[in-house]
């Protein structure tokens, strides 16, 4: 996998930003508002409850032959009774007006405060790293050998079909631009394949004969490493698809909320592109004000597909949420593995002294890269937060 695909993943969070802070002032706003409706709601279901509770008390103690009393309690007990049912629907209603705006916004927000080019520049200087330790012709051990090497191979080139066609793994080797992870069957060929070419070819002096173990030790444990390291990167491309695929449907539940509400996109790419935090609140009070506009008209005109489609708009923010948090789980997991693989490799006595020290001068890159993860996302919190973004106090 090239580098810069991991630089991607982690740079691509600008799909969804995770916030590191609290929720901001707009939804902050719509939570107390609709924690304010609802309590008062509440308040009045209960004083309602005591007075049901009452009417029925004295409509069991009147004298069942006292009709017109117990015609005018049954009355009272009925009015109570709808009183209660219309309490309870718009409680309902109340909910998801408002848990629908903040749906929007919180939908909106996803987009907030990332900080990509922390995590772009740190991410850059690790990957870059890595992919030097990976190559084996950065090593003191494989340049000195290569040297005599090459003498040897001038003079017995074109003798050899063997000898050649390990000559041609060592010129894709020694391309700059190569980034060819050495393991797996390439290593074994080459590995294998320029000891047993030097024994057949023969020709070879003792210079090269005995830097040859040297280097091949340096090589076995660059394709150790980057062995390893392949396992971390195949979960790093799967974590890249999932975000695809995220993005597309965040896209979709865009559009469909924004049409629904009937909401110009033009503005939603202007909040997108917004840098200052006053300008995307202002933005997102109109959004949130348009759509109550919008339930509004639908409420006098009695028409309650909104209710349906509301609780929809809402489950599918929430679950984007949460599938996206647990993402962000991943990654944190996975650069955690990067740091498990530099701890194994740079304790390991046995391994060459000048890649031990190579591997040590990863550990404060990762630091940095896992230290700019941890100060734009919190997917913990994240993912707590959107399981309880609909709850009322």
């Amino acid at each position: 996998m090239h580098y810069r695909k991991h630089i991607l993943v982690i740079a691509i969070c600008f799909l969804v930003a995770l916030p590191s802070s609290a929720q901001d002032q707009v939804s902050a706003q719509i939570i107390k508002e609709r924690d304010s409706l609802l309590l008062n709601l509440n308040k009045q279901l209960e004083d309602n409850a005591i007075k049901l509770k009452s009417l029925q008390g004295e409509f069991s103690d009147l004298n069942p032959n006292r009709t017109s009393q117990r015609l005018g309690s049954l009355d009272s007990i009925i009015s109570k009774q709808e009183n209660r049912i219309t309490l309870l629907e718009n409680s309902r209603k109340i909910q998801l007006k408002l848990n629908g705006q903040l749906a929007f916004t919180e939908l909106m927000s996803i987009h907030r405060d990332i900080k990509p080019s922390n995590l772009l520049l740190s991410s850059q200087e690790f990957f870059s790293k890595i992919a030097a330790i990976n190559n084996p012709t950065n090593y003191s051990a494989y340049q000195s050998w290569f040297k005599e090497y090459q003498d040897w191979y001038e003079r017995k080139k074109g003798k050899d079909n063997w000898l050649d066609l390990i000559n041609n793994s060592l010129t894709v080797l020694n391309k700059p631009a190569s980034n060819v992870p050495l393991y797996g069957s390439l290593y074994q060929t080459f590995s294998t394949g320029i000891t047993s070419a030097i024994e057949i070819v023969g020709g070879a002096s003792r210079d090269l004969r005995d830097k040859t173990p040297a280097m091949l030790n340096v090589l076995n444990t660059a394709s150790q490493f980057s062995q390893q390291q392949s396992i971390i990167d195949n979960e790093w491309r799967s974590i890249n698809d999932e975000l695809n695929k995220l993005e597309n449907e965040y896209n979709r539940l865009l559009e469909e909320q924004a049409t629904y509400y009937g909401l110009n996109m033009v503005m939603v790419k202007q909040y997108q592109n917004a840098t200052l935090d006053s300008e995307r609140e202002t933005l997102k009070n109109n959004f949130r004000r348009a759509i109550n506009t919008k339930i509004g008209a639908m409420e006098k005109e009695h028409n309650k597909e909104w209710l349906t489609e509301v609780e929809r708009f809402m489950v599918k923010t929430q679950s984007l949420r949460q599938r996206f948090g647990m993402l962000t789980l991943r990654m944190k997991s996975n650069i955690a593995k990067y740091n498990e693989l530099i701890v194994q490799f740079s304790k390991n006595e046995l391994l060459p002294e000048e890649f031990r020290s190579k591997i040590k001068e990863l550990q404060s890159s990762i630091d940095q890269v896992n230290a700019n993860f941890n100060a734009v996302f919190n997917p913990s919190k994240y993912i707590e937060d959107s399981a309880v973004m609909y709850i009322t106090q």
